[in-house]
């Protein structure tokens, strides 16, 4: 397998370019594009995404824009917190008697 890193503008990053040993393990490829990008970046800011090939074909990878893409999603889906939640309105229910 290929590790490849890209800057912003795509171009692949090649001291940072590298294979590895492909064990074939069944694993999201892009989550661990994710994780790599997160640890790559901590010494190397240029990095923008990784890629990871398997004979030449991408099985997986991982970008800053995509990174951003997935906290707005995930802050679009909590619930705001500062707005109280409208309470239930409660009705009273006479029961007739016979």
């Amino acid at each position: 397998m290929q590790l490849e890193v890209r800057d912003r503008d795509g171009k692949p990053l090649p001291q940072l370019c590298d294979d590895f040993l492909d064990q074939r393990l069944p694993v999201d490829h892009s989550r661990l594009a994710q994780s790599l990008l997160r640890l790559i970046r901590s010494g190397q800011p240029a990095a923008h995404s990784v890629h990871v090939l398997r004979e030449g074909r991408e099985i997986g990878s991982w970008s800053l824009d995509r990174e951003d893409l997935e906290t707005m999603i995930a802050a679009a889906r909590e619930p705001d917190r500062r707005k109280p939640h409208p309470q239930p309105k409660l009705r009273l229910v006479h029961l007739s008697s016979r």
